[in-house]
């Protein structure tokens, strides 16, 4: 995360299943932890529609750009980065 708040709209009285709530803030807990680096990964599609990630400093600046399975290790907490 970059340091902005993110604003949800509740679209529905019932909340999604414990082990999506789980995930979500596991999900959460490494954003901040990326944050406290002052790092975040940045997801984009390039002109081909191709996912592109990059590891970013939350001034924007790119550091380096991560496979696909780099960032989805990063936020399963399965790797870490620098």
């Amino acid at each position: 995360m970059s340091g902005r708040n993110a604003h949800l709209t509740l679209v529905s009285a019932e909340l999604p299943p414990e082990s999506v709530r789980a995930d979500v803030g596991a999900a959460a807990q490494i954003a901040d932890s990326l944050a406290a680096r002052d790092r975040e990964l940045h997801f984009d599609l390039d002109a081909c529609g191709r996912a592109v990630v990059e590891l970013r400093s939350l001034d924007g600046e790119v550091l380096r750009r991560l496979t696909g399975a780099e960032a989805l290790a990063v936020m399963a907490g399965l790797a870490d980065v620098e």
